[in-house]
């Protein structure tokens, strides 16, 4: 995670956008290939905050899919040509288990979808840097 706040340091030099005010959603990813599904729910919650941080209080029966929901965040956060989105503080309130379906790439997309709604323009403000 060293990294990845050194690299948000650095763009908050930059114009960047913040959430201003607290949005709360859930969003549940399903597809099924060739007999096989993909399941992952997740419910996000996000506030304004002075730069990036995630938590996850979700309880994972069995394999931890975190990594999969903060990638799944960041890749809409901060997409490549536009001001990234850095104000906010991300919180996995809950997911939702499926034993045989649940998968990275479920929890990912779910977190994706998730990140894109809490993202609507109606939502963030620019933060306009000096110098």
């Amino acid at each position: 995670m060293d990294a990845l706040s050194k690299y948000i340091e650095e763009k908050k030099r930059l114009n960047f956008r913040r959430l201003k005010s607290r949005v709360e959603t859930e969003k549940r990813f399903l597809r099924v290939t060739g007999g096989q599904c993909l399941f992952g729910f997740v419910r996000i919650t996000a506030v304004p905050s002075s730069g990036f941080s995630f938590q996850s209080l979700a309880e994972w029966p069995s394999e931890n899919y975190d990594g999969a929901i903060l990638t799944g965040v960041l890749d809409v956060l901060l997409p490549s040509g536009t001001k990234p989105i850095l104000g906010l503080s991300v919180t996995v309130n809950e997911i939702k288990w499926h034993e045989i379906d649940s998968c990275y790439f479920g929890y990912y997309e779910a977190a994706k979808a998730a990140a894109q709604e809490i993202i609507a323009e109606e939502n963030l403000e620019v933060v306009v840097k000096n110098g």
